[in-house]
């Protein structure tokens, strides 16, 4: 009998391994790999020629430490944290909301906040700029109004990036809020309630304690994707608003320098990373002590 159930256990092991290779497989392929490549090319160099030497150097780390880089890096990190923290005032109410609401009413609402993805990412950008050109839809309504003369630029500005950014990205944030929303049992705030909790209280004793996992959840899926953002600055920021996402088309595409690309981009997810965790590990404590 012990034989048995350790030839099952061995078989059940055995079956979960098998469905682990496909992906096991995918991320060796498209995602470990390439990172070592990059990480490789990194400490590469380039000769008087343009072609690339595997000749060991940390140059191309040191030369990310100018001003301009350093500059980029910053910027990118400030729209990227912006973008996250406007998407999060305007995306927990939405999902709260969507959340508390009858299930029949729920599915519709949150086919609303999908529709935007079933269009092309240029397509909304793109559609920004109609809106908010010199000659655009927002000018010709406040022309109309009387509000204003001369027509104002409202692209080429961190807001507009900004902007961009949070409407394209604002239901990655709605979505997990609303999953939390929705695992919240009402009992807890009509305890909190009839305890003599005011409203304010319940919201930040209860309430948001117990969606902080979904708030994690979006800033997470809201901020990497806008690390490294190349499109939204592209249209609608101009040169003075690129972000590392532009710099590194430039280096990669119009310089051909690799090396350097692949440094940047090193430096880029070591960045990333180390926000995340730090993230992560504040929000832990955060979660654990709501829960």
């Amino acid at each position: 009998m012990l034989s048995d159930s350790n030839a099952k256990l061995s078989l059940k092991r055995l079956k979960g391994y098998f469905l682990i290779v496909p992906a096991f497989i995918f991320e060796l392929l498209f995602f470990i790999i390439p990172l070592i490549i990059v990480f490789v090319y990194s400490f590469s160099k380039i000769d008087a020629f343009g072609r690339i030497t595997f000749e060991f150097t940390i140059q191309n780390y040191f030369n990310i430490l100018t001003p301009e880089f350093t500059k980029t890096i910053l910027r990118t990190l400030a729209v990227a944290s912006i973008s996250t923290i406007f998407c999060l005032i305007l995306g927990y109410p939405i999902g709260y909301y969507i959340g508390f609401k009858e299930k029949k009413y729920q599915n519709l609402l949150i086919m609303l906040i999908i529709i935007p993805f079933w269009l092309s990412f240029v397509a909304r950008t793109y559609s920004i700029i109609s809106i908010f050109s010199t000659n655009g839809i927002f000018n010709q309504i406040l022309t109309f109004l009387g509000f204003v003369g001369d027509k104002p630029q409202w692209l080429y500005a961190w807001y507009s990036v900004v902007f961009g950014m949070v409407y394209n990205y604002l239901p990655m944030m709605v979505l997990p809020i609303y999953a939390s929303a929705e695992k919240l049992n009402p009992q807890y705030l009509e305890a909190a309630q009839s305890l003599g909790a005011s409203p304010i209280n319940v919201f930040f004793k209860v309430t948001l304690p117990l969606t902080m996992p979904g708030i994690f959840a979006g800033s997470i899926l809201v901020f990497i994707p806008a690390v490294g953002e190349f499109l939204v600055p592209e249209l609608l920021g101009g040169i003075e608003w690129y972000m590392i996402g532009n710099h590194l088309w430039i280096i990669f595409l119009t310089m051909g320098n690799y090396p350097l690309g692949s440094a940047l981009s090193i430096v880029l997810i070591i960045l990333v990373l180390f926000i995340t965790i730090l993230y992560i590990k504040y929000f832990a404590k955060e979660v654990e002590l709501g829960l």
